[in-house]
This record gives C-alpha cells, structure tokens and sequence, in this order.
C-alpha cells in the first residue's frame, strides 16, 4: 500500500479507501486511487495513474492524473495538461498547462478583504468603483 521511496519521499500505489484523513510528514506520490483527505507538510504528487477523491492540504501540489475535491496549497498548484481537476482551489500560486481538464471554483493569491458597501449606497456602480479600487489598491 505504502512504499518508502526514499528517506524523504511517500510513494502512494495502490487503492486507500478510508474515512477521516491521512497526514504525511514528507513529500507524496500517489499513483493509485486515494479516497480520503490528504495532509502533507511538504509537496503532493497526483502521477498520471493517480486519483485522488478528497481534499488535499500541502505546501506545493502537482497534478497529472485526477483529483475530485478541494486542493489547499500554501505555495504553489501545477496542473498539467494530462491532469483533470474538479472542485475549489485555494492557492497562493495557479499554473494550468494547455490541454488540462478544469472545473473548479478558485481562490489565489493573498486573500483579501471583502469589499464593504457604504450604508448610504444603494447604487450598484457605487458598489463597482468600490471593488475597482479594492482591486487596484491590492495589486502588487
């Protein structure tokens, strides 16, 4: 089920099916079917043979075969043109190679702060110039 592929490095090859979640202290591959959430302090590897049914929660996530189920990432999220995604995606970082399969809903960057509505403002253009000025006053 579990193989050690290096001092540093989980390799996930065959079917888990579970209820509650897995955490891993290293860095993940998972190249068979994995129905349940995954915790990993360091990178997540979905290999094209891989699927993953549940959340993942990483610093870093790769994806070349299929996850269905929310992708939380501290860094950064790669999905590659053989990966196919579906849920939400709360990211600091996004990169979709042509030709991947996507249906998500997406969170990335810094999250920022609700765009409050003046209590005087009934007006929806007012609402817009608000969230225009949001927007540009957080741009990097």
């Amino acid at each position: 089920m579990f193989h050690k592929k290096a001092d540093f490095f989980w390799l996930v090859k065959d079917s888990v099916i579970g209820d509650g979640k897995m955490t891993i202290p290293t860095n993940t591959s998972i190249a068979g079917l994995l129905k349940m959430d995954i915790e990993c302090a360091g990178k997540v590897i979905v290999a094209a043979t891989g699927e993953v049914r549940g959340t993942i929660k990483a610093s870093e996530v790769q994806i070349y075969g299929q996850v269905a189920g929310d992708i939380i990432v501290s860094e950064g999220l790669t999905i590659y043109k053989s990966g196919v995604v579906r849920g939400s995606i709360f990211s600091k970082k996004l990169f979709i190679e042509e030709g991947a399969k996507c249906d998500f809903q997406m969170t990335v960057g810094e999250h920022n702060k609700p765009v409050l509505l003046k209590e005087d403002s009934s007006n929806v253009s007012d609402a817009a110039e608000m969230g225009m000025a949001n927007l540009m006053n957080n741009s990097g």
